[in-house]
């Protein structure tokens, strides 16, 4: 059985991030398809499928309520709870919370 985990960091483009290596050229967006968090040491957390899709309903959620005058490059942090999968590459997410 996995264990059960709490990752809090800002949330980046995947596809980008791999490109850049930069959490600050890789801002998460609405329409973005994969996730990933950074931690504040650097720790990478990839999203598996079902997380990057529940990721992504949330920004929609978050954009429709925020504030549409935001800057572009604003970081977005969040929180996910979950579990690494047997291959533990990915992270599966029982609840991802933007901040």
């Amino acid at each position: 059985m996995a264990k059960t985990s709490t990752w809090n960091g800002t949330l980046v483009n995947f596809d980008c991030f791999m490109r850049h290596g930069s959490v600050k050229a890789c801002p998460a967006r609405t329409r973005t398809d994969r996730f990933m968090i950074v931690d504040k040491n650097g720790k990478q957390v990839r999203f598996d499928r079902a997380t990057n899709d529940r990721t992504r309903l949330a920004m929609q959620a978050r954009a429709s309520r925020s504030n549409p005058f935001r800057t572009r490059r604003t970081p977005v942090y969040a929180s996910a709870t979950g579990e690494f999968r047997q291959s533990g590459t990915r992270f599966r997410a029982d609840s991802v919370r933007i901040k």
